[in-house]
Parts: structure tokens; sequence; C-alpha cells
């Protein structure tokens, strides 16, 4: 809602607290964090925010130690979004291999 009513730093000032405050329970909910990373690479895209970069390596460490594949795609989208080498190759390998076993 912040962004969508133009504070974008408003945005991204929520979505880094929705973080610290996700990992201060006793057992963070690993998908949280991992919807919270996207939503940041998303907006950080949308903006051209310095960090965006980061967030993309944090979604894609995440995404891959934990098995949550949807999130590895989509950090490898984001990562192809801003260019990076082999992502997008790796991404559309990835979004393959889902849509064999859904």
């Amino acid at each position: 809602m912040a962004e969508a009513t133009g504070d974008a730093e408003g945005a991204f000032a929520l979505l880094a607290d929705a973080r610290a405050r996700s990992g201060r329970l006793a057992e963070p909910y690993l998908w949280l964090d991992g919807y919270i990373l996207d939503a940041q690479c998303e907006l950080g895209r949308r903006h051209g925010h310095p960090d965006t970069g980061v967030w993309i390596e944090t979604l894609r460490n995440l995404a891959f130690r934990s098995g949550m594949q949807d999130f590895a795609l989509r950090s490898l989208q984001h990562g192809a979004a801003l260019g990076r080498a082999g992502d997008d190759a790796a991404a559309a390998a990835l979004a393959d291999d889902l849509a064999a076993y859904r």
C-alpha cells in the first residue's frame, strides 16, 4: 500500500521491518522470509534500489538451502531481469522442471 500511494521509501522500510520481526521468532518461518525477500527484490527492481542485488542473493541462498524451488526460480528471474549472466537460462530450465512436477 505504501508504494501504491507513492511512498516507495516507506515500502522498503516496511519490508525491512517485516524481515527483522519475522527473524525474532524462536523458529523463524523460512517461507515468510522468502516471501518478504521476493517482495523486496520486486520492489527494488521497479525502483532501482541499490540493495536489490543483495536481496536477490539472500533469496537465492535461502531458497537453495531450504529446498524452496519456487523462490529459487524467483531469485533467478530477478537476477535475469538485472542482466546477470546465466540466470535467464537457469530460470528457464528450473521452470521446465517445476512444470513437469505439477
